[in-house]
């Protein structure tokens, strides 16, 4: 998931009023926004959304889309700790944190965890105190997480028609860990994929055991409109 800030362009008349009545959250961090931008402009935010005029503006229009998109943050997050699973899962029984769990699992030292965002500043701070390297990921989301389940319904009515096919190449799943019939990449199988832990390093050492030794992962561009890596598995 990536947040854009956009800049002129994105606006449309009456665009945020739905959500500030229907999310408290929001209508809080639009109000505060307007506090904020009272001394500096002679329009009010919330009265501005509707003003087909008053949108042009370039003066009025860079104000608000700042204030729609700060007030559109989530208040969750993510860390990512150097340590092993059973260390991690340890670690968390014994703070008590509530609403903070595992989200991936990318090797046999790197597990990345998500909740709220006091929670994982409470963690991050015994990780200090412990010499366990904690970074925080720049995201103020919580993938992989209870958090998700408030789409669950959504994006089961939206990929609720799509029917998957049995692929032609074998698949891995990070979701599995393993090896998958793509014929079950169905609405469900999506919602797991954005709610449940990320396998990776399970599906790593599967194929590893199967006999796969060279991934080629896409993680740049290079010259020539080439954007391969490859490298050997452990």
């Amino acid at each position: 998931m990536v947040f854009v800030f956009p800049g002129q362009g994105a606006q449309w008349v009456g665009m945020a009023v739905q959500l500030m009545a229907e999310c408290p959250v929001f209508a809080e961090s639009m109000a505060a926004c307007e506090v904020a931008l009272a001394p500096y402009v002679d329009w009010s935010l919330r009265e501005v959304l509707g003003d087909e005029v008053a949108l042009v503006r370039v003066d009025v229009v860079q104000p608000v889309l700042w204030a729609v998109m700060v007030s559109l943050a989530g208040g969750g997050g993510m860390v990512s700790l150097e340590a092993s699973v059973a260390e991690v899962e340890g670690l968390l029984s014994g703070l008590g944190v509530s609403g903070v769990g595992v989200v991936a699992v990318n090797g046999s030292d790197s597990v990345v965890v998500s909740g709220g965002a006091v929670a994982l500043d409470e963690l991050q701070a015994v990780c200090e105190g412990r010499g366990v390297r904690a970074r925080r990921i720049a995201v103020d989301y919580a993938s992989h997480s209870a958090e998700v389940k408030a789409v669950e319904a959504e994006l089961l009515g939206v990929l609720g028609e799509v029917e998957a096919r049995r692929g032609e190449m074998p698949l891995y799943s990070t979701v599995t860990g393993g090896l998958l019939d793509t014929s079950g990449m169905d609405a469900a199988y999506w919602y797991r994929n954005l709610r449940e832990t990320v396998r990776f390093a399970p599906a790593v050492e599967e194929l590893a055991g199967q006999g796969y030794g060279v991934p080629v992962c896409v993680c740049r561009r290079v010259p020539g409109g080439s954007s391969r890596h490859t490298g050997r598995l452990p």
